[in-house]
């Protein structure tokens, strides 16, 4: 993600670039871009986001809130990261399968083969 710009790395300080992570997402195709944020996205990263919550809770009470803010900020990354990967396989598959199945005349929308 480092060659992507979308992470920067200095020292031991990771900054996301929240600018150029949207603007490459803007620039893909528009059935791809909306799996990319929008309702089912946001359920995706609240539900990693919970789960993780709730596994670190105990933990977390051994940390300072500072330390806290952290750590659930980087959850937080992780869970974007984790729900953009997933969601961008599954619409890239259903995008390149419609104009597939566009071009041999078959019809669309499922992204599932008959077959």
């Amino acid at each position: 993600m480092t060659e992507m710009g979308w992470i920067s790395i200095d020292g031991d300080q990771i900054s996301l670039d929240n600018d150029t992570v949207m603007a490459d997402i803007n620039s893909l195709p528009a059935e791809v871009a909306g799996a990319l944020n929008g309702t089912e996205f946001e359920t995706c990263v609240a539900k990693i986001g919970e789960a993780t919550g709730k596994y670190l809770e105990k933990c977390l009470a051994d940390y300072t809130d500072a330390e806290q803010g952290l750590l659930l900020s980087l959850v937080n990354a992780a869970a974007n990261f984790e729900c953009i990967q997933h969601r961008l396989a599954k619409s890239c598959n259903e995008f390149v399968s419609n104009n597939v199945r566009t071009m041999l005349g078959l019809p669309t929308g499922s992204g599932r083969f008959p077959f």
